[in-house]
């Protein structure tokens, strides 16, 4: 059976080129089926919107020390499902945040990335709207979204931005490739320092000061490093786990900024995910 890889790019992120992407992927993996779309959301925002805009907004994290309670909410607001009893009043979105979240899925090109969503269940939304044609094990779907998606890690009870989120549908977050590995050490202690002073506009100095060696917002070697996490999406789907030990390799598991950069704009993949690359598609 033919693998077939469905990305999703993200109108508001300029330099992710989807379709200098896709060629690249088709490359790396010509026996793989490749089909491209410009934006997951606003597929669904036609005649889903209300629920997306609910489902998102009781997928924020609020409380960065415990985990989300989720639950996706019935397509009817005024209906509840049997095993789903109503969420108390503090527990619904407000106007403002249905308002926030609408304005959010349609103005495509200008979305905001200032909230933390648990990864998790952004990913069981975009499972929830998918056909169920899609969701087979030769097919691979990859969301790229400028969302900043957190994961609750039991060790140290709190959530951790992430740069992909794999369930059955892979989520890369733009915003987390930014944010989620750690820059240099001296990065933190001076940002602590100006903001103990108050001085919070000198955090935009410090970013810029590192210059090529963290990615910046709209860098412009983003489509090159969300091509190797489409590769770890390809791995988690085919393999079951998406990352490599080898620092070397593309499908290196990074914690820092240097780690990431490394990999992905000067790495290859290792000898034992090559072959795999080359495997995918052969009937």
């Amino acid at each position: 059976m033919k693998l077939e890889l469905i990305l999703y790019g993200e109108p508001s992120a300029p330099t992710l080129r989807l379709s200098e992407l896709a060629a690249h992927i088709s490359q790396l993996a010509p026996g793989l089926k490749l089909t491209v779309y410009d934006d997951f959301f606003s597929i669904y925002a036609a005649d889903q919107l209300d629920f997306l805009a609910r489902s998102l907004a009781l997928a924020r994290v609020k409380n960065p020390q415990a985990p989300l309670d989720f639950r996706l909410p019935p397509p009817d607001p005024t209906q509840h499902r049997a095993n789903q009893p109503p969420k108390r009043p503090n527990q619904l979105p407000s106007p403002i945040e249905l308002d926030f979240e609408k304005r959010n899925i349609l103005n495509s090109r200008t979305r905001k990335a200032g909230i933390l969503y648990d990864g998790h269940a952004v990913a069981e939304i975009a499972e929830s709207l998918l056909p169920r044609t899609l969701l087979r094990t030769d097919k691979t779907i990859v969301i790229c979204t400028v969302l900043l998606l957190g994961t609750f890690e039991p060790s140290d009870r709190r959530y951790h931005a992430r740069t992909i989120v794999c369930s059955q549908v892979k989520l890369i977050s733009l915003t987390g490739l930014v944010l989620a590995p750690a820059r240099p050490v001296e990065f933190y202690i001076a940002r602590q320092a100006y903001r103990l002073a108050g001085r919070y506009e000198m955090e935009a100095k410090l970013e810029a000061d590192l210059g090529d060696s963290i990615l910046h917002r709209d860098d412009e070697r983003l489509t090159e490093v969300v091509e190797g996490y489409v590769l770890q999406a390809l791995a988690h789907q085919t393999l079951g786990y998406p990352f490599c030990s080898n620092p070397a390799c593309r499908l290196f598991n990074a914690h820092r900024q240097s780690e990431m950069l490394r990999a992905q704009l000067r790495g290859l993949l290792c000898a034992e995910h090559t072959a795999w690359l080359r495997s995918l598609g052969r009937t």
